[in-house]
């Protein structure tokens, strides 16, 4: 609109040129042409037109004391619904889009002249689940009996068309009577798109398509750690009987073998010498202990045996032939002895197979395989496979294990302070007492890990998965855990004193008398917490979630900042948010009963339909907050602000308001 006509104090388009100054205006609407510099032509555009400009604005009634005693806070009687419509004049039309039409653009493309196109042959359904009987519009009660399924007939009575992006946006509208102001009749609503041309279904159809949205997700079993770990115990217990069975057997048959060699040998000695030879035959079993291949020993048992043959029936061949033997299977013995036999590694993949891929690979490094320290702090075991081993009571301070597969490994008691975990996996591992301060988490997945009496403080936890795990009385102060998620831990008493958790994910955990004083929780989620007694001293609390009824009965949060907190449907019973910052928060439908908001700042906060019995509000910012329905009963609001607060409805019964600012408050009419 700044190419039409106007200027700064013309009504209908203060963005206008053209009625001062030197430049002119470049857009006329057909029809209406400006002649003179005092031309009232209505400004030619195609983008919404604000409601404060005169076009729109004349369709506005005024609201007099007559509204305000009669009608507040609806529209009046005889309100001009145009009032609304926010597009130019000329582009109304009569009626309603079919969703279907064509539609031809003459140069607003810079590359196509003539831009031709059509709606997308498209309707919009809505159907709603929604109880039918009385109930008054202030009444909040949960409705009784069973859901009416119905359709709310829609219509196309927007499209919004940017060339620059060639996109449509399509707006249908429909209107449904409610039985309160928070719809609390209405139970579930289903939206959908389908063709125009489509076949007409029965509202069957659409009833079911709902049944399956709400369908539960079929979970998974739960995995047990423990169980799997002891399978995994059994088979490693098992491979070692194996192995120890395996060289003791071998050994029998080495001393077999040179028993016999050395009687041969003895013989042909013996005989040798009857016949007048000296045949000096070294100790010829040292060959098979010796560092030499078996090759290599082979070849210098047929020389010493050569001449053996003319005067013994010694059969060299038959003989070399055992050794051969023997020596292969010391071979195969030394590999098996440093991994596992065949038999117990399929029994061990048969445990493996039924377990979950991301909990547990198969091992690269089995467990007893001693640990090299000054190895590990050198190299690390980054992207090492190291699922199950034993690191308990080692100090690996500073060792990096980034990516490291450590799914069911022993860190019980391990000094872990400043080691690399980013993007390990840590499912099932066993973490009890292990030091883990100042080490980096990143991505860590610990699943089903056992930490109890771990130590985090300082440790960096930047969307690590702590989801489920048992973490009473943990220290988590000063860590950083960005996108962190705790949902569903137990935190109970725990602390995270100066800890930096933006975004982070509490919901469904219970973090009861824990302590977050000084903690960073900006966009953090504790929907359906529980967090009885939780201390949140000086926190910030920017835009924190806090919702779907969770529990923050006796919460202490005094000097907290918390704008754009959200605390609606929650329970806040006798909590202390004394001199907190909470500009626009919302505590919808919440109980409050004895909370202390004295010398808050809670400017534009709302307090609809929340129970605040015996509340403390005095000397707080209430500027132009709203407590419609909401309970108030003996409430002090003494010395508050309550400049353009608004109290429809609201239970005022015991309340007192000494010496506050109640200029322009909307009280129950």
């Amino acid at each position: 609109y700044d190419r039409a006509w106007g200027d700064p104090t013309y009504a209908k388009n203060p963005l206008g040129c053209g009625r001062v100054g030197e430049a002119m205006h470049n857009l006329e609407i057909a029809g209406d042409w400006v002649e003179t510099r005092w031309s009232k032509a209505l400004p030619a555009g195609f983008g919404p037109i604000p409601s404060a400009w005169a076009q729109r604005h004349k369709r506005m009634v005024k609201y007099n004391s007559r509204w305000v005693r009669d009608h507040w806070p609806w529209l009046p009687p005889d309100f001009d619904y145009r009032f609304f419509m926010a597009a130019p004049d000329d582009q109304w039309i009569d009626g309603y889009f079919q969703g279907n039409e064509s539609i031809v653009l003459e140069q607003m493309h810079p590359e196509v002249p003539l831009y031709r196109t059509q709606l997308p042959n498209t309707r919009a359904r809505c159907f709603v689940s929604q109880h039918i009987g009385e109930q008054s519009a202030g009444s909040q009660s949960e409705p009784q009996g069973q859901p009416v399924f119905r359709e709310v007939p829609l219509n196309l009575d927007t499209v919004w068309i940017d060339m620059n992006q060639e996109k449509m946006v399509l707006i249908w509208r429909g209107l449904l009577p409610v039985s309160s102001l928070k719809m609390l009749d209405v139970e579930h609503v289903l939206s959908l798109l389908e063709p125009l041309d489509g076949p007409d279904l029965s509202i069957e159809h659409y009833q079911g398509l709902l049944a399956e949205q709400l369908a539960p997700a079929v979970e998974s079993p739960p995995f047990d750690a423990a169980a799997v770990r002891a399978q995994i115990d059994a088979a490693i217990a098992q491979g070692a009987k194996e192995r120890a069975d395996f060289e003791k057997m071998m050994a029998e048959k080495l001393a077999q073998t040179e028993a016999f060699v050395a009687a041969k040998t003895e013989q042909a000695v013996a005989e040798a010498k009857a016949a007048g030879m000296d045949l000096n035959i070294p100790d010829m079993t040292t060959g098979y202990t010796s560092s030499a291949t078996p090759e290599a020993a082979i070849v210098e048992l047929k020389k010493e045996l050569a001449t053996l043959e003319a005067f013994t029936d010694f059969d060299v061949s038959r003989e070399i032939e055992t050794v051969k033997q023997a020596l292969a299977g010391m071979e195969e013995a030394a590999a098996l002895i440093a991994g596992l036999p065949a038999e117990l590694k399929a029994r061990e993949e048969a445990i493996l197979s039924q377990i979950p891929p991301e909990f547990l690979k198969v091992r690269k490094l089995p467990p007893g395989i001693p640990i090299d320290l000054e190895a590990a702090r050198a190299v690390g075991f980054a992207k090492f496979d190291l699922a199950g081993v034993d690191f308990s009571g080692l100090d690996l301070s500073g060792v990096d294990f980034q990516g490291a597969t450590l799914a069911g490994a022993n860190f019980v008691k391990a000094k872990l302070m400043r080691a690399n975990f980013s993007g390990a996996n840590l499912t099932g591992a066993l973490l009890t007492d292990a030091d883990l301060r100042a080490a980096t988490l990143d991505n860590a997945d610990l699943t089903a890990a056992l930490v109890s009496g771990t130590l985090w403080a300082g440790a960096s936890l930047s969307k690590a998965k702590f989801s489920g795990l048992l973490l009473s009385g943990a220290d988590f102060s000063g860590v950083s855990g960005l996108w962190a998620d705790f949902s569903k831990a137990v935190l109970t008493e725990s602390s995270f004193v100066n800890a930096s958790l933006e975004r982070a994910d509490f919901t469904g955990a219970n973090v009861e008398r824990a302590d977050f004083s000084n903690a960073k929780l900006e966009r953090a989620d504790f929907g359906g917490a529980h967090a009885a007694g939780i201390v949140m001293r000086g926190a910030l609390l920017t835009n924190l979630r806090a919702r779907e009824k969770a529990d923050f009965t006796g919460a202490v949060a005094n000097g907290a900042m918390a704008d754009d907190s959200a605390w609606g449907t929650s329970t806040l019973d006798d909590a202390d948010f004394q001199q907190a910052t909470l500009r626009r928060a919302q505590f919808s439908e919440a109980s409050l009963r004895g909370i202390r908001l004295d010398r808050c700042n809670l400017a534009h906060a709302v307090f609809d339909d929340a129970n605040i019995e015996s509340g403390l509000l005095s000397n707080a910012n209430l500027l132009r907050a709203t407590f419609d329905r909401a309970n108030l009963t003996n409430a002090c609001l003494d010395g508050s602000n309550l400049f353009e607060a608004g109290l429809w409805e609201a239970t005022f019964e015991g309340a007192t308001h000494q010496g506050a600012n109640i200029k322009r408050t909307r009280f129950d009419r």
